[in-house]
């Protein structure tokens, strides 16, 4: 078979610079939202390793305090 007859795919055919350039942001953006969410999830993570008495020193709500002061969680 002549490589001048194969039908090649969509994804093998050579991009425009825009195209390329649009799909690189997109995958910039991907990563970088993944990357925030791995970050949120650690500092949560250590959040909740803290002592009791170190996260109320820090102002952080306890389930109690939001009770007391009447908070909706």
């Amino acid at each position: 078979m002549a490589l001048d007859t194969f039908d090649y795919p969509r994804t093998l055919q050579p991009l425009d610079p825009a195209s390329l350039s649009r799909r690189f942001a997109r995958l910039t953006a991907a990563v970088a939202g993944l990357l925030t969410a791995y970050q949120r999830y650690q500092d949560q993570r250590t959040l909740e390793s803290m002592p009791h008495d170190l996260r109320k020193d820090m102002g952080y709500r306890t389930i109690t305090s939001a009770q007391n002061h009447g908070v909706a969680e």
